[in-house]
């Protein structure tokens, strides 16, 4: 890269961060003094969406992003817990206080009726679509290839990136142009970090739980030689080093996808793209095998237990 491109990608660094910094300290703030817990990842993302879109969310909306981001935890916990799958009704159940809280915001939020309305029905289509794309991957008996983990992933996890950029659209009335553009860009960062979260779980997470990671090594014929390399590589070491030695072929089939879904950030927005890049190498490279932590946080939970 030139100076010149050196110069502008720290500028946009610089501003990014600038960005992250106030809408958290401001948010943080005002939800606080009603008691109201603002999740450090809205951070992380409103500064993307606000220069996609070209306009910002309302601040007085920001209730509504906490409580979407707690409706979606509490239900993703409730599936990742949960001894056997649960039904509709038991799942509507388990989520309704979260689901309460969020339709509560949105009618006592100051925007129209029709947004009102909007917001509800994208919930609602929300909600259906990821119970159902649970219970396909329930419903799984053997390994999936990457396409149908995908797939799983897309009706699921970058589903809620791109209804997040959909409400966001709602809320900040973007322009019918930049609509789209929007919720592409959503889903491409929700891509990267399904990868890079897959690869974290890449130890916990059994074959049939539709992590991207197993599902290309599955389909490149590399999962042995990683599980092996795996179970011999010692603690901190890299997982993304780990499997460029072990499983190039899968490396490399990620890092196409990941350069892919980065290309298109940076022509719909080159600052977005450039600090989506910076956060994706730092991460990547710091991703690594941490078995002490999960043998301290398995005793904890074990004496807790006893308790």
């Amino acid at each position: 890269m030139s100076i010149e491109g050196r110069c502008r990608s720290a500028v946009c660094l610089a501003g990014y961060f600038k960005d992250v910094a106030a809408l958290h300290y401001s948010a943080k703030r005002r939800l606080g003094k009603d008691g109201i817990i603002w999740y450090p990842v809205s951070s992380f993302l409103l500064p993307f969406f606000n220069q996609v879109a070209g306009k910002n969310i309302p601040e007085n909306t920001y209730p509504l992003i906490s409580y979407l981001w707690e409706y979606a935890r509490q239900t993703d916990d409730l599936f990742d817990r949960s001894t056997k799958f649960p039904s509709s009704d038991e799942t509507d159940t388990a989520t309704a206080s979260a689901r309460g809280k969020l339709i509560t915001a949105i009618q006592k939020a100051e925007i129209t009726d029709l947004q009102k309305n909007e917001l509800t029905d994208e919930i609602r289509e929300l909600r259906e679509r990821v119970y159902q794309a649970f219970e396909d991957q329930n419903n799984w008996i053997k390994q999936p290839s990457f396409e149908k983990a995908f797939n799983y992933r897309k009706n699921s996890s970058l589903l809620l990136m791109r209804k997040i950029a959909v409400m966001g659209n709602i809320l900040a009335l973007t322009s019918d142009e930049r609509k789209k553009r929007v919720e592409d860009c959503l889903e491409d960062i929700g891509v990267i970090m399904q990868f890079i979260d897959d690869l974290m779980d890449v130890e916990e997470d059994s074959l049939l739980d539709g992590n991207l990671i197993h599902a290309v090594l599955h389909d490149e014929d590399e999962q042995e030689l990683f599980t092996r390399a795996l179970s011999l590589a010692p603690d901190q070491t890299g997982l993304f080093k780990l499997l460029e030695d072990s499983a190039p072929k899968t490396k490399l089939f990620i890092s196409r996808i990941i350069a892919q879904s980065l290309a298109n950030l940076e022509s719909n927005s080159f600052s977005v793209g450039i600090s989506v890049k910076f956060f994706t190498g730092l991460l990547l490279k710091n991703v690594k095998i941490s078995r002490q932590k999960r043998d301290f946080l398995s005793k904890f939970a074990n004496e807790m237990h006893r308790l």
